[in-house]
């Protein structure tokens, strides 16, 4: 199963090392020697402004891992300082959303100390 997953993954890496005519020639499993002029091609293209594009997704998962974090943290000092109606029942889902192990029984947080 992990030959399937991984497979195609391998193939891509290949084939970014091969030129255009290699990759429509034929099919082959070793690399080539042409991934520095297909990286250099890539990034001078002007019609594809993939700098632009990596740097956009760069800044947008550096925003949401800072509001993520920042609201993980809230709602982690909320649950856990405040006290109210629910407070356990919210904290198990919180949990049991999070950690794998906590289906199974095997969670390292003790539920019964909250």
């Amino acid at each position: 199963m992990a030959f399937v997953c991984l497979f195609p993954f391998y193939i891509m890496l290949v084939n970014c090392t091969r030129s255009n005519v290699d990759i429509q020639r034929d099919f082959s499993l070793w690399f080539s020697t042409y991934l520095v002029t297909n990286l250099t091609n890539l990034f001078n293209n002007k019609n594809l402004p993939i700098g632009s594009a990596l740097f956009n997704s760069a800044w947008v998962a550096l925003i949401c891992a800072i509001f993520t974090t920042y609201f993980s943290a809230l709602t982690a000092y909320a649950t856990h300082i405040y006290s109210f109606k629910g407070k356990k029942a919210i904290t198990t889902f919180i949990i049991a959303i999070h950690d794998d192990s906590y289906s199974s029984g095997n969670s390292w947080i003790d539920l019964n100390a909250i």
